[in-house]
């Protein structure tokens, strides 16, 4: 109808074993990989074990469905179930109230209740919480709740913290959850009268932002004003270089909290991701062309962190559409990441010292809970455990 705008939202059922998912919306700019990857979160079924059904037809991944003339209440079937048979164990089952003492405390790490759409927050709770500098310095903040937004948020994880660690069962973090979104009203967002999912690395930034204000550890050799960025801030050593004018070179150094790790169809592993991120091109004015040009930007990093944040880049903006869409490919990572490869020359000569003998100590290493004087808070590797 002339004048009329198209929406691009429909309500539709998906038929699944004996149960029936109602008025699931889906958004008809977006594919069938998506709308999979939609169904996962509601049904625990990864996307690669699904199979969806229209009026008969098999769909593909790539199937657009805005070519599908889906209309509200529209029956889908999905075919797919949640996981492998479960098999009988090859090894004796070995409680943890039958471990010896010492293995008891490493084992214990109880759970956070999901409160609705909240497993975003709580991995990125468990996430922080597995880092004991970050506990101690949290343990030793004098902060009350009846301050406000990033002091009422670090005194709130504090005593999150503190109660997950004399519990042995789950925790609700209920007042953590209320404060947090009061702080950051868009993680209380709430759609057909359920508070909709968010992003774990979003939240990861507003938390950081808030840890800020722990004070700095005392003698560390890490970079950084504050206890957290002592603990995740590094440096990188960038070179820029115009392409249409290659005399024209920049060498500028940078901090970062987190590496960005971009991911394409050519990217199945995270050391394509961080080779990939750390090699790009951007525009800028030249000042030699004196206008807009392409410059060829390489990074390696200068300064390593203690601990070393990864984040997978899985949206991305259709701007045709104009819609956030996932990325939904796995990455491969190894569970000892070696970051010699991207460190800058200068670098690499002081970590040369000590990788041989703490490749060995690291491999074998089993408890990784202990706090770290804080004077030893440097990492003269390149090496990282998961």
């Amino acid at each position: 109808v002339r004048g009329k705008k198209m929406d691009n939202k429909r309500k539709v059922s998906v038929k699944w074993n004996t149960e029936t998912l109602k008025n699931i919306e889906i958004d008809l700019s977006s594919n069938v990989l998506e709308f999979k990857s939609q169904l996962f979160s509601l049904t625990d079924v990864p996307p690669e074990r699904q199979k969806i059904l229209v009026a008969g037809r098999q769909l593909k991944d790539e199937d657009d469905l805005s070519k599908l003339k889906i209309k509200n209440g529209q029956i889908f079937k999905m075919i797919g179930t949640v996981g492998e048979i479960e098999q009988a164990p090859k090894e004796k089952i070995v409680f943890v109230e039958d471990l010896p003492q010492e293995q008891q405390e490493i084992q214990e790490f109880p759970g956070l209740v999901n409160l609705g759409n909240t497993c975003y927050m709580n991995a990125t709770i468990q996430c922080l919480r597995a880092i004991p500098e970050l506990k101690q310095a949290l343990k030793e903040y004098k902060g009350s709740m009846s301050s406000e937004n990033k002091e009422v948020i670090s005194t709130s994880l504090r005593d999150l913290f503190g109660e997950l660690d004399n519990s042995s069962s789950s925790v609700s973090p209920h007042l953590f959850l209320s404060k947090f979104r009061k702080s950051f009203t868009q993680f209380a967002e709430i759609r057909n009268g359920v508070y909709m999912q968010q992003d774990a690395e979003e939240c990861w930034n507003q938390l950081y932002f808030c840890l800020k204000l722990l004070p700095q550890f005392k003698g560390a050799k890490t970079l950084g004003e504050s206890a957290v960025q002592q603990l995740f801030q590094g440096e990188l050593t960038s070179s820029l270089t115009c392409t249409e004018a290659p005399e024209e070179t920049q060498v500028n150094k940078t901090t970062f909290d987190k590496l960005n790790c971009h991911i394409s169809n050519e990217t199945s592993h995270l050391a394509d991701c961080l080779t990939k991120s750390l090699s790009e091109t951007i525009t800028k004015k030249s000042s030699i062309l004196n206008k807009e040009a392409e410059f060829k930007k390489d990074s390696l990093v200068s300064a390593l962190p203690y601990y070393l944040t990864v984040h997978f880049i899985r949206f991305f903006w259709k701007s045709k559409e104009a819609v956030k869409a996932k990325i939904v490919k796995p990455i491969e990572f190894p569970f000892l990441l070696d970051m010699y490869q991207y460190c800058t020359p200068e670098l690499k000569a002081t970590l040369d010292l000590k990788r041989k003998s703490a490749a060995n100590s690291l491999q074998k290493a089993s408890d990784n809970t202990k706090l770290t004087p804080v004077n030893e808070m440097f990492n003269d590797t390149g090496l990282f455990r998961f």
